[in-house]
């Protein structure tokens, strides 16, 4: 049959944009609508009053936005509180989401009635689901204990979750027995939003101990042992049966960076969007994996790396761009090529990146100037900058490697 050109296309966005899973006061998921030569369109979102987290009904409000980057609007909608369903007539092909205006317009008063009158004493527990933490949880316990907790069941571990999402600032944890999370919603520990950011900082010390049965599916991005997570330690701690599911996630952690791991294996599945991985879904040049070891799917797939940018550095071939040089003096030098964002030195010592520094504004770096060396260092160095294609820094230099004093 021919003739027919009518047609209306939705694609729910929740987990696949981190622009639009990172919405202000996001109610539900985003979809993405596009229609043609339909001369009226009608969106209705039903809403589960139970589910609405202390956001009065009447603060719903529809917001559109013609691609994931421009500056969203508000749309005219009609509310019926009975069927519990929000509606407008739409004109415009690009994504709508509903928000509680109260939070999207930063506690204005013109929403405030009614606002945030759950019983929830944190951000955390307004903004996301907490799975089985809070009935896990002992709040009392762990004002009382944090931020220096030693743990020895699911329950002081659901805890820790509920004080690390809920507090600023570093957290030290002991694993002081193996922990079963086996039959348990699981939530991560660590996590931002527009105006909020908990993210996880601090040491864990597994002791040798291992976690069983982890099993964390949300929506949200960065979902793992840690969900966001910067400047942290995690030593001797061991993962078996893990399930986790997000987008950008890993086992130990979805989104850390600034992260020092050592003695850490992990088994299970990982589904996910963009930047997942074993360990670490995504992870920047600093992170450290000393004797760790993974027994890992993602996606269906065997994954024997650490992180997503670990996969991608061993298996993308660099492309030498630049050529670099070292004289006597540890002086370096790069000739000049266009077209590269974000050029910067990367330096390691003994194995270890201790020195990013940018390359954009120089074509000269001294070593000595910046870091102290000691005899005997096996010193390497090389360029890099901002892959677009691949969301990482990829060398674009040869390799200068030495070791100091020779």
């Amino acid at each position: 049959m021919s003739g027919i050109t009518q047609r209306v296309e939705i694609e729910d966005l929740l987990g696949i944009y981190v622009t639009f899973s990172q919405i202000e006061g996001r109610v539900g998921s985003p979809v993405d609508i596009t229609f043609s030569d339909v001369e009226k369109v009608i969106l209705t979102f039903e809403y589960d009053p139970s589910e609405l987290r202390g956001v009065p009904p009447e603060n719903l409000m529809m917001l559109h936005y013609d691609n994931e980057y421009s500056f969203p609007e508000e749309v005219e909608s009609t509310l019926n509180s009975e069927e519990h369903t929000i509606s407008a007539h739409i004109d415009r092909n690009g994504v709508y989401v509903l928000v509680d205006a109260y939070r999207w317009y930063g506690g204005c008063e013109q929403y405030a009635y009614g606002a945030n009158t759950a019983d929830y004493e944190s951000d955390w527990e307004r903004e996301r689901d907490t799975g089985s933490i809070m009935e896990l949880a002992d709040p009392e316990w762990a004002l009382e204990n944090g931020p220096d907790f030693d743990v020895y069941s699911p329950e002081d571990l659901a805890s820790v979750v509920y004080y690390a999402n809920s507090n600023y600032g570093p957290i030290t944890i002991n694993i002081e027995e193996d922990i079963d999370l086996t039959g348990y919603d699981w939530c991560p520990m660590g996590w931002y939003s527009v105006n909020s950011n908990y993210g996880f900082m601090g040491s864990i010390n597994g002791n040798g101990h291992t976690i069983n049965g982890m099993h964390i599916d949300t929506g949200y991005i960065d979902a793992g042992f840690i969900g966001y997570g910067t400047d942290l330690t995690i030593t001797d701690l061991s993962f078996t049966n893990a399930y986790v599911s997000g987008n950008c996630t890993g086992i130990v952690g979805g989104e850390v960076y600034g992260v020092q791991i050592e003695n850490v294996s992990v088994q299970g599945v990982v589904e996910g969007g963009t930047d997942s991985g074993s360990i670490i879904g995504r992870d920047n040049s600093l992170a450290e994996y000393v004797n760790c070891s993974v027994d890992v799917t993602v996606d269906g797939e065997i994954f024997p790396y650490y992180s997503h940018r670990d996969m991608l550095e061993q298996t993308v071939e660099a492309e030498e761009t630049f050529t670099i040089t070292v004289d006597e003096d540890l002086m370096l030098t790069r000739d000049e090529h266009d077209g590269f964002s974000n050029l910067g030195w990367n330096i390691a010592i003994d194995g270890q990146t201790v020195l990013c520094a940018g390359a954009e504004r120089s074509v000269t770096f001294s070593l000595p100037e910046h870091i102290d060396l000691d005899e005997g260092e096996s010193v390497v160095v090389y360029l890099e900058a901002y892959n677009y294609d691949y969301g990482f820094y990829c060398r674009v230099s040869n390799i200068i490697e030495f070791e100091y004093g020779e």
